[in-house]
C-alpha cells in the first residue's frame, strides 16, 4: 500500500503506528482510503508492509470497486478485509443504490455481507425505498444485492406497484424480484389497505398476497 498526506506524517516505532495528517490517503490495488487523519497499525518491520488495520478520522471515505463508504470515522481491518463504521451520518453507495444509517455499518468483503443498524434507510434504484432498524445484505462478487433482510419497524415503498408495506420483518430477493413479509403486516395502496400476519409480493408479475395464521383473520379497507 501507499500512504500520502498533504501536511505531515509521523512514525511511532515504539507503538508500531503511522500517522498521516491533512488530505491523507492510503491506496492499494483494491481500495482507496481518504480522510483528514489516518492512523495505520502494523506488526513486524514496516518495510515488509505488514499493516494490520487503518483508522480514518474526519471526512473519511473508503472507495473500492464495489462500494463507496462515507463517515466521520472508518476502521478498516486490513487482514480480514472488513470495514467497520459507528456513529451518525453513515453513507454507503453500491451498484443498485445507497444506504444511510446513524448507528453502525459493517462491510465484510470476504464473506460479501453488509450489516447495518440504526434508522437504516436504503434506496434501491427503480424498485423502492426500505426503512428499518436492522438490515443484513448478501452481495455477489460485483457488489450487486442478492438477498436483503430487514427487521424492526420495517417500511418498504415499492415504486412499480405504488404500495407501502409495514411489517416486523422482510426478506427481499432482488434477483427474483420477490419479497416476503412477516409479522403485523399492513399493505397500503392509496387510501386502501390490507392487514395480516404475513405477505408475499411478486414484483415481476404484480401479484400481492396477504394471509394470516389459523386463529387470526385478514382484514382490509378499500376506497374508490
Amino acid at each position: 500500500i501507499e500512504i500520502t498526506a498533504n501536511k505531515n506524517m509521523e512514525w511511532d516505532q515504539s507503538e508500531n503506528k503511522i500517522f498521516a495528517y491533512g488530505g491523507a490517503n492510503v491506496k492499494s490495488n483494491e481500495f482507496l482510503l481518504k480522510a483528514d487523519k489516518i492512523t495505520g497499525f502494523y506488526e513486524g518491520n514496516i518495510g515488509k508492509g505488514n499493516i494490520k488495520s487503518l483508522t480514518a478520522n474526519n471526512n473519511a471515505n473508503f472507495i473500492s470497486k464495489k462500494t463507496t463508504i462515507k463517515a466521520n470515522q472508518i476502521d478498516y481491518d486490513f487482514i480480514n478485509d472488513i470495514v467497520n463504521v459507528e456513529g451518525s451520518n453513515i453513507f454507503m453507495a453500491f451498484k443498485e443504490g445507497s444506504i444511510n444509517s446513524n448507528e453502525s455499518l459493517r462491510f465484510n468483503n470476504k464473506d460479501q455481507k453488509i450489516f447495518v443498524n440504526g434508522n437504516v434507510n436504503i434506496i434501491i434504484k427503480e424498485k423502492g425505498d426500505i426503512k428499518a432498524q436492522s438490515v443484513s445484505i448478501d452481495i455477489d462478487e460485483t457488489g450487486s444485492i442478492i438477498i436483503l433482510k430487514a427487521s424492526k419497524n420495517v417500511e418498504i415503498f415499492l415504486i412499480k406497484l405504488q404500495q407501502k408495506i409495514i411489517a416486523d420483518e422482510a426478506k427481499f430477493d432482488l434477483q427474483n424480484s420477490k419479497i416476503n413479509f412477516l409479522g403485523n403486516v399492513v399493505l397500503n395502496q392509496g387510501k386502501s389497505f390490507l392487514k395480516g400476519d404475513k405477505a408475499f409480493i411478486d414484483l415481476k408479475n404484480g401479484i400481492s398476497r396477504i394471509s394470516s395464521y389459523e386463529k387470526n383473520t385478514v382484514s382490509g379497507y378499500f376506497k374508490k
